[in-house]
Order: C-alpha cells, then structure tokens, then sequence
C-alpha cells in the first residue's frame, strides 16, 4: 500500500502546474483516491494539523466506499511514514500502529474528476462540455477556488451557499476545466452538477409549489424596520404573499395618489416579481436549499404606475412622478436608510440626450430635487433598468444590440443603470416542446434582452450599462428565424402575484437584474451603516469583473475606443457582493470618503474698490497611497494591477442642449490622475495645477499613459470613473500619489446661482493586486485609508 500512494502521489504531481503556471495556492499538494474493502466503511484518514483532509465519501462495488483524500506536499512523508509504520511494524504488545486508520482500507490510486463526483446522476463523458458544476469548496479556502478557477477561465457565480464548515460555489465549464482544477488547488470536498432553473418548480411541482414555499419561509431570518431598506417604484407589491409579507411593512406600502391603492395591479404582476427578485435574486438555489437565509433589509413599496382603471401617466409627468415616489417614502419613514429601485423606461425612447425624467433621477440622487434641503442635503443611491429589446426583434436584429440603445431616463448620470448578462446556457430536457431550440446566446454573453449604448457620442455620454446582472435567455428556434422569451430553464424564478394558486412564476430580461443590483445594494448597506450612497455605487463597480466571455472581447479590441466600445455592452462586468464587502476589510484595497470645494471667488482691492474675481478652482486632493514600495521593487518586472473608482454625484442644469454639454449640465466634475514614473513631487502639483486651471473642457488632455485600459478620455463623461492600471510592479513602485482633480461646470459659469462655494462629496476607491504574490503584498500594507491633503489651485 506504500506502493501504492508512492505511485498515485506521484502520479498526481506530475500533473500539478502542467496546463496552469504559477497558480496561487495556499497548501500546494494533490488528490488521490482511496477505496474501502468490500463490506467496510471508508476509515477517517484525517490529520487536520498537518491538512491531511478527505473528500465527500460515495458508495461503490461490493458495499465499498471511494473518496478523494488531499495530501499537501509538506505531509507527503508523514503520511507515507504511516502508511508504512502499519505495514512493516508490531509492537511487542503485537499491536499494529495506525490500524483504525489503514486497517480497512484496500486500495490507493491516482485522483480524477470521478474520485470527488457524488452527484447521483452519472459524470458526463464529454470532456469538453460546457456545464454548471456546484464546487463544495472548503471554507477556508474559497478564496484559493476563486483564484485559480479564474486563472483556468471558470465563469463563477457569485450565487454561494454558506454552511460552517464548506461553501458551495456555482462553476461553468467543461470536465477537462474541471481536472485542472483538482489538479491545482486543495480547495474541492466533492464535486455536483449544478442546477439553477426553475423548471422543476414550475413544470414538476406546479400545483405543489405552496409546501417548499412554505419550507423557506420557516428558514427565513428577517430584520426589523429599523434595517436598511429597498424601496421599489413599480406597480404596487402583493404584500400578503408568504416570501415577501415578513420583509414589507403595510405601513411600508405607499402610492404616490392615494385613489390607486398599494396592491400589485400589473395584469402580469411585475412588482410583485421585481419585490421577489430584491429580496432573493433567483429563488431557485433558496427552494431547493435547507439553510438559513437571511435577508439583512427590508422593503418599501411606492406605486408609481396607476392601475388599469385610471389614466395612464403623461411622458411629461414621469420625472415629477418619480420624485413624488421618493419624497412619499421619506415622509413615511424619514430616519431609514435606503436605496431606490425602478424597473421603468420610456419605451422605444433613446436616453442619449439628458431628458426632464434622466435629470430627475440626477436630482435625486444629488440631493436637489424640489424641497431638498440645500445646506444638509440628503444623497439617494437609485437603480434603474437599461431597457429592453422588445420580443417583436428578430435574430439577426438582437445580433447587432447597438440597434437598440439604452432607454431614457437610464443616461441619468448619477443612477446605476443595470444591463444584463446571462449564464442560462442549456434548455432543460423536460421541455420538450422546444427540444431542438438553441439558447440565443452563448454563456457569460450580454442578454439578448438588453439595451446598449455604443452609438452614444463617447466624449460627452457616460458608459452605461455600468453594471449588468443575470437576465436570462432567449430559445432561438431550429431554423433561426424566431425568438422565444420566457423559457423556464432560460429565466430565473420569482414570486408570483396570484400567490394563493401559485406562488411563483419565471421572470425574466433587465428588471430582475435591475431588482438583483437593488438587492446586493441592500446587503451593502447592512453591512457598513458609514458607507455614503456614493461609496455604494463605487463598490459595486469596483468589484464588478468581466466574465470569459466577455474578457475575451476585450482582449481582441485593438484601441481603447474599441474597448470602451464594448463597455458600452456591458460595463464595468458583473458585481461580486463577496469582494465588495471585503473590499472594506482588506488592506490591498483603500477607500477614502471626502469633500471638496471645487471652486471659490476671490475678493481683491482695486483702485480703493473691493473688486471679486470671477469663479476659479479652488483645491484639489492629493493622496499618499500605501505602497509597500520595497516589496514593489522586489517584484522588478512582475505585472500587478492597480484599479481606481471614483464616485460623486453632481447637480444637473437641463437646458437646450442637443447633444449635452457636459460643462454646462454638470455641478462640476472630478478626474484623478497619477503621479508618473520619474516625476518629482513639484513636477506633479505643477502638472496638476496646470491641468485644472485647462479643466474647463469635459476631457482632460490625452496624456502618455497607454497602460490603463481605457484612458481618462474614454471614462470622462459622467459622474463615476474606473479604470484599471496593469504594468510592472517597479514602475508602481514610484507612482505613489494619486489627485483628484475639479473640473468645470454650472456652479462655476452660473454666478447668479451664487453655488461657487459648494462643496463636493466623494468616494474613491483604489485596489492593487499581484498575479503572484498578493499574500505578500497584503502583509506589508498596514494602513486602509488616509487622508487627503488638500492643495489650492
């Protein structure tokens, strides 16, 4: 049996690193598969201090048992040391070492994908299938899945199930992926096929879906009303269904005319599903799990769409209304902390130009709607959908999306408008209507339901989507001239309107990603109370990530305007409420929350008369940033990554202005730049204070800075900015500051406004990783945030 380890470890390690280079491991070692003698139980072969663990344990022929036993490189000859002390050794009592470990065990041999499966349903054959697989991953070292499942191109979902001692994490790809995987990381317990499609719940169980209702609502852990909470703007919400009654207050149910009542009066009962989507993004993995689920905030209800009984709203009325849905809210609840969400656009009516119901949303989020208080104003994050492309597109219309741009008031500056991706990638056997239909499009691709912006003018739109979320898919039929919505196994599941019949319903194309982003957004505020709405939003973006599908597109586009182009489909990626939260307790990770006066008038003596100066810049921010720069300079030519979000929120001025001005619509605007390599700390304020008396213009100058991915020029519209630096580790070494920078706008050129002495609130977020050595770099940056030093223009 020594033997027999000797040759499957071996065996095993010669695989390690052979199709993945420097993965990042935290206990390098392998798997190998032990089986149980016929008739007896598989023994514990576990050595916790020396991480000798064994995998999820399966039955086999003969009343055996298999598992996978992971073996790390540095208990290799212990473990072969007992192995052998059992085999070669007596005591003189004529006791044998180590019996009620080995003595049951017949076999030892090389580990594959089939040594960890214990899915009842057979391994596929096909190795390059592309599949959902649940990964049951250790705990502790979720962390070290993520990683090296990113390295080997995994799509993961960020749909985990958290129980004491393993995490279950959703990943798609093929068999041959996964044998990578086990062949390079310690992380995997057992491995499953993966199932998020509410086909059994709405074909299997149809007419029995009230008894798992019931289940999860007896799994429930809700907060009270002093909780953060999602406010949604919609057709009302069925409060009295059992998923959403515990987490919405009657009190909470408001309409913005008393005569429309709160009740869900959508024929297809869209607030309804929108208010099951807040609350569980997809409600399949929840049905279908036995844990607790707790839901950290609570919901509100503002109707803003009058039932079918009264006229429908007026085009010119939709911002008004809108801004009387947060204001019924707030009187409601006044001292309750929360987010707003609206899964509502203007039909057919592209958001390129700023409009009366974009600049609302602007307001709100601004603090500057109608009866805000100017000096102690209160800032609203807002989610609001890109719209969708209509079920009457054909396929070769949806192949183009840039045929369908973003619907107003979604090019509010300030809103997070919410696109969406799709991961539903395989219609389910049981429908069998459509078993030689196709889905539409390919896994980790932009939804073919959503709405883009590419045909903007880049320099003066900001890039929207910013964020997308699950949409779900659409069937396309075998002669690919017809398309099919609401497929189940296509779409996500939700709560149903007609609850007493059944309680839940599919749902489907940007308002269940809309809702999912106002979700994620709550936990947000649960887990930091000193987060601003403008950190939020900053969060959200800055741990939002490409999938494979998408990075690919990228990595094909030639310039950064072919690159912005396509963050113009599907923005900044997919939000990962995992690495938001962390992103606050991790030192590689800085986030600052500031204020700054933009702009100032100067009074001077002028031939015995007070003379006052027209608006000029006043100050900007300077950072030290946390550089462990000796650890930088270690590393020489090794690429890290340096990635930057800045968030604020500015006040509109809607004129005539067709296209916009951003100058003149905006507040005034912020940038951030970087200190370069060989720049001296003079040089840099000179640059700086250059750069902001020439800041009137909406772009900051081209600069020779070709290593962020899509330059200050293409991310300068708007009122959030990303970008990511990649370059080696010594050049990041000397690039130790960063500024923000005011640039103009209304409260400048206006001075009748008399707003020249406002200030600006901020967030700014900064983040460096190392392909390599990110441990290393973690435990030389001690410090989290700094302060700002503010320097006058």
């Amino acid at each position: 049996m020594s033997r027999e380890f000797s040759a499957a470890y071996d065996a095993a390690r010669q695989r390690v690193g052979a199709q993945l280079a420097n993965a990042r491991r935290k206990r390098p070692g392998v798997y190998v598969e032990v089986q149980s003698l016929p008739g007896r139980p598989m023994p514990e072969l576990v050595w916790m201090t020396k991480g000798v663990r064994l995998g999820a344990v399966r039955p086999a022929a003969e009343e055996s048992q298999i598992a996978s036993l992971f073996v790390p490189d540095s208990a290799k000859e212990f473990f072969g040391e007992k192995l052998h002390a059992y085999t070669n050794k007596e005591t003189a009592m004529g006791n044998i070492p180590q019996r009620e470990k080995f003595e049951a065990l017949g076999a030892i041999r090389p580990a594959s994908v089939s040594s960890l499966w214990t899915d009842r349903r057979a391994l596929t054959e096909d190795a390059t299938k592309v599949l959902w697989w649940e990964c049951w991953t250790w705990k502790d070292q979720t962390n070290e899945l993520h990683s090296i499942a990113e390295q080997i191109g995994f799509t993961i979902s960020d749909r985990t199930l958290t129980f004491p001692d393993i995490t279950i994490v959703p990943i798609h790809g093929t068999r041959e992926q996964l044998q990578v995987l086990i062949d390079n990381t310690s992380a995997v317990e057992q491995l499953r096929y993966a199932s998020d499609s509410p086909v059994f719940f709405t074909t299997t169980v149809q007419r029995e879906q009230l008894p798992w209702v019931d289940d999860l609502v007896g799994r429930l852990s809700l907060h009270n009303e002093d909780s953060p909470a999602i406010c949604l703007l919609d057709t009302g919400v069925a409060r009295a269904h059992p998923l959403i009654g515990g987490s919405l207050a009657d009190r909470d149910c408001l309409a913005v005319v008393e005569g429309w009542g709160s009740d869900d009066t959508s024929p297809l009962g869209h607030g309804t599903n929108m208010a099951g989507s807040i609350l569980f993004s997809d409600l399949t993995q929840p049905l279908i799990g036995s844990g607790a689920v707790e839901i950290p905030f609570i919901l509100e209800s503002v109707k803003v769409i009058p039932p079918p009984a009264f006229p429908p709203n007026g085009p010119d009325t939709y911002g008004a209304i809108t801004q009387s849905g947060v204001s019924e809210a707030e009187i409601n609840a006044p001292h309750r902390k929360r987010a707003f969400c609206m899964a509502i656009t203007n039909e057919d009516v592209s958001g390129e130009v700023p409009s009366s119901w974009s600049a609302a949303l602007d307001q709100i989020c601004a603090g500057s709607m109608h009866g805000d208080d100017a000096l102690g104003n209160e800032r609203r994050l807002f989610f609001v959908s890109a719209g969708n492309i209509r079920d009457t597109a054909l396929p070769d219309e949806v192949e183009v999306p840039g045929e369908f741009p973003i619907e107003d008031p979604a090019q509010s500056w300030n809103a997070l408008s919410v696109g969406g991706f799709t991961n539903k990638s395989e219609i389910h056997q049981d429908e069998t209507d459509y078993f030689e239909w196709t889905p539409f499009a390919e896994a980790g691709s932009l939804s073919p339901f959503s709405r883009v912006s590419t045909d903007w003018e880049h320099s003066r739109t900001p890039i929207k989507p910013e964020i997308v979320f699950e949409a779900g898919n659409r069937a396309l039929s075998p002669n690919e001239s017809e398309l099919l919505s609401g497929l189940s196994s296509l779409s996500l599941l939700t709560t149903a309107k007609d609850f007493l019949d059944e309680p839940l319903t599919t749902f489907w194309a940007t308002s269940p990603a809309t809702a999912q982003a106002a979700g994620m957004a709550g936990r947000l505020m649960s887990a930091d109370d000193d987060w601003w709405p403008e950190t939020i939003r900053a969060l959200m973006v800055h741990s939002a990530a490409w999938t494979p599908w998408m990075n690919a597109r990228m990595d094909e586009a030639a310039t950064k305007m072919d690159k912005a182009q396509l963050a113009r489909h599907f923005g900044y990626g997919v939000p990962s409420l995992e690495k938001a939260i962390a992103s606050a307790q991790n030192d590689l990770c800085m986030i600052s929350q500031a204020e700054l006066q933009p702009f100032f008038r100067e009074t001077t003596e002028k031939h015995g008369k007070n003379v006052t100066s027209d608006p000029k810049l006043f100050e900007l921010h300077v950072y030290d940033l946390p550089w462990p720069i000796s650890v930088l300079q270690n590393l020489g030519a090794e690429d890290v990554r340096l990635r930057v979000t800045l968030s604020y929120f500015v006040e509109p001025n809607l004129g005539e202005m067709t296209p916009v001005m951003p100058n003149r619509y905006r507040s005034c605007g912020l940038r951030f730049q970087m200190r370069r390599v060989g720049e001296t700390e003079a040089d840099f304020i000179m640059r700086l204070n250059a750069l902001a008396r020439d800041a009137d213009a909406n772009v900051l100058p081209a600069q020779p800075d070709p290593d962020w991915h899509f330059g200050n020029q293409m991310i300068s519209a708007g009122s959030l900015h990303s970008d990511v630096w990649t370059g080696s580790a010594a050049s990041l070494a000397l690039r130790n500051r960063i500024a923000i920078i005011p640039v103009g706008g209304w409260w400048k050129e206006l001075k009748k406004e008399k707003k020249y002495g406002s200030s600006i609130r901020y967030s700014l977020i900064i983040s460096i990783t190392s392909k390599n050595n990110e441990a290393l770099l973690y435990s030389e940056i001690k410090q989290l945030i700094q302060t700002p030093i503010a320097v006058e223009v």
